[in-house]
């Protein structure tokens, strides 16, 4: 029988090895997955299930929850009774239908009613359509976001404010073996949608450490944290932060307020985000949560929709 497994969503510094490179199939055949090199490539969602008609997938065996193997096997829409012509069409479905949003955004229709038409219109389900709404913007809204970033040189003795749950919670996906997905406008983000239950953990301090890392490597003239207060223990994970900036001799700042917003739009300096509102009233903005999954964390795939002319 066919066992089904997870495909390499987001990369991971260091893996569990498969168990095996073969599968076998109905049939006594098997299927021999790509070699370990072309994982490292940009994944297109329509490649999940375009790889070989019996459309393996491979599971990496991240150390992620049992409740996140199954969010993410919902997002696929993965069934092991249906079959491959069915699991092909629900993928192209998802790609026609981020053409489609695109097409739609473009004409300057409203984002919401936008997504809910091309949402019933394929079918798509909750998590589908939060994927939609994380990762494809109108062809102006990506210029113009494009424009606004600055390299990670372009922080050095400059002030920077990060938008703290946004930048960390990002970073952790990546170290948890999350889905990330690489937007239309060139920002990494995560679909996970945790920001409301956060929780301070493990993984936690490794992405504060990393953060921090780059704040001595750089040199910003000073680096602010801005925690949403509303949230669980942020007044706690600012302290920290503070008392972790002092011991390291770097000059900045942590704190949690209510509404974080107001201090980072109109910040005369750079921003650390990669929320659309944020960015799109800010002049300069690092996608400080990529840099560090690509450079530091050494993550190459993402989800990607294919972008393809559209002919009215």
């Amino acid at each position: 029988m066919f066992f089904p497994e997870l495909f390499l969503l987001s990369g991971s510094p260091s893996p569990r090895p498969l168990p095996s490179r073969e599968r076998e199939v109905e049939g006594g055949s098997t299927l021999t997955p790509p070699a370990a090199s072309g994982l490292t490539r940009t994944i297109h969602l329509e490649f999940l299930y375009h790889w070989h008609e019996r459309c393996l997938i491979l599971y990496r065996n991240f150390q992620i929850s049992f409740t996140e193997f199954w969010a993410i096997m919902s997002l696929m829409n993965f069934s092991g009774n249906k079959s491959a012509a069915v699991r092909r069409s629900k993928s192209k479905d998802l790609q026609n239908a981020a053409e489609d949003f695109r097409y739609l955004l473009n004409r300057r229709y409203p984002r919401k009613a936008a997504l809910e038409l091309v949402g019933n219109r394929f079918g798509l389900t909750f998590d589908e359509r939060h994927l939609l709404h994380r990762g494809v913007f109108s062809s102006a809204d990506s210029k113009s976001r494009r424009k606004r970033i600055v390299p990670i040189t372009g922080i050095r003795n400059k002030d920077l404010a990060i938008d703290g749950h946004n930048v960390l919670i990002t970073i952790e996906a990546a170290l948890s073996g999350r889905a990330l997905v690489l937007a239309d406008d060139g920002f990494i983000r995560d679909i996970s949608g945790l920001s409301g239950s956060f929780r301070k953990s493990k993984v936690t301090e490794t992405a504060i450490q990393l953060v921090l890392n780059v704040s001595k490597k750089w040199k910003p003239r000073k680096t602010l944290f801005l925690f949403d207060a509303p949230i669980s223990m942020s007044g706690k994970l600012a302290r920290e932060i503070r008392d972790r900036l002092n011991q390291a001799n770097l000059p900045g700042d942590a704190v949690a307020v209510k509404v974080p917003e107001k201090i980072l739009i109109g910040f005369p300096g750079v921003i650390a985000s990669s929320d659309t509102a944020i960015i799109d009233r800010s002049e300069k903005v690092l996608d400080l949560a990529g840099y560090i999954i690509t450079k530091k964390i050494g993550l190459k795939s993402f989800l990607q929709w294919k972008r393809r002319p559209l002919v009215d």
